[in-house]
């Protein structure tokens, strides 16, 4: 699929920002059946949250995503297929540390598997 679109972070903070998005134009698919985002500091994975559909037909191999997380603070949310077509976001608050920019990526995932990264990078504050 395309990168998901208007990927933003806001409400930063030395601990963490939020981040939002939306639904790729093209999806190139019937069915969003998640999305993969990932917070990095440099190569380092620091967190990890599959945004998994809960009530869709189909569903992906978690096996065949390629460049998952090995470490860090790592989660599935189960989310409905109504949810996964509206904007979303991720509160990262309390999980990132100060004076830090970090590097931000979003993919949808589709019966293809992960689509195009969207990213942003954002510096939380000092302490």
């Amino acid at each position: 699929s395309d990168p998901p679109e208007d990927l933003n972070a806001s409400a930063v903070s030395s601990r963490g920002f939020t981040l939002s998005w939306q639904k790729p134009v093209n999806t190139y698919s019937e069915e969003i059946l998640g999305y993969l985002l990932q917070v990095k500091d440099g190569e380092t994975c620091v967190v990890e949250r599959q945004f998994k559909c809960s009530d869709c037909n189909g569903s992906y191999d978690v096996v065949k995503l390629q460049g998952l997380c090995s470490t860090g603070n790592i989660a599935v949310i189960h989310k409905t297929k109504d949810e996964l077509k509206q904007p979303l976001q991720f509160d990262t608050n309390s999980l990132l540390l100060p004076d830090i920019t970090y590097t931000s990526y979003v993919a949808l995932i589709n019966d293809v598997g992960l689509g195009h990264k969207a990213n942003v990078s954002e510096l939380t504050f000092e302490e």
